[in-house]
């Protein structure tokens, strides 16, 4: 049976009450292994090439940081093509009702509220990369230590 990304691969591997279910240390898929196993902690798809299991981790990591630079980029980009509004809005934040100043801007969809919208974007998505940037870079360490 072949599984779909974000799948348990262990679907055709029954459980039995001498195996146990791990997750894979780089592709963070689960598979099941014998309780007396000891080798890495790796499905069998990963261990079988690790050596193009590094290559695709690297390729991933690369295109993360990739990511991470582009958004960061952008954002520059627009910081300095509005820098009054950001100007205006960095000063704002200092003050006890910026929220509610921040909310009637984003409902009026104004530039501050533009710039405010891309500004969470850029945070929420920044975060989402470094956080696979971090599960990425622990997979390598796994796979260095081989």
């Amino acid at each position: 049976m072949k599984a779909s990304p974000g799948t348990d691969i262990t679907w055709a591997t029954p459980r039995t009450a001498h195996t146990a279910r791990r997750q894979c240390r780089a592709c963070d898929l689960t598979y099941v292994v014998a309780l007396a196993y000891d080798g890495p902690p790796l499905c069998e798809p990963c261990r079988a090439d690790v050596t193009a299991t590094i290559k695709r981790i690297k390729r991933d990591l690369a295109a993360v940081l990739a990511g991470m630079d582009m958004l960061i980029a952008v954002f520059d980009m627009l910081r300095e093509a509005h820098p009054v509004y950001w100007k205006a809005i960095q000063d704002a934040k200092e003050q006890p009702d910026f929220a509610a100043k921040a909310a009637r801007h984003r409902a009026a969809g104004n530039v501050y509220g533009r710039l405010l919208d891309a500004e969470a974007a850029s945070v929420a998505t920044c975060e989402r990369l470094g956080a696979e940037r971090a599960r990425l870079e622990k997979a390598l360490d796994v796979l260095r230590e081989l």
